[in-house]
């Protein structure tokens, strides 16, 4: 299981779901608790239940940008 210091962001857990197929068989097995052990908040599973593209998108994509200004922010000279 991720640290819980480390936030999961949905664009990597997607990522993963992609490609990993082991993590596809826990999916289909038990989805709430596959998405939990992967480290997803109950908002972000909200959001993936939802099945919405335009949700799913506008996460990741605010969530890539929170995860962009905190990196400029640490690391000003990137």
């Amino acid at each position: 299981m991720p640290s819980s210091k480390a936030p999961v962001l949905l664009v990597d857990f997607i990522s993963k779901l992609l490609n990993n197929k082991p993590l596809q068989s826990k999916i289909l097995t038990n989805p709430d608790e596959a998405m939990k052990r992967s480290g997803l908040t109950a908002a972000q599973m909200r959001i993936l239940r939802s099945h919405d593209a335009g949700k799913i998108g506008r996460a990741v994509t605010a969530e890539l940008k929170s995860f962009s200004r905190a990196f400029v922010k640490r690391n000003p000279e990137a």
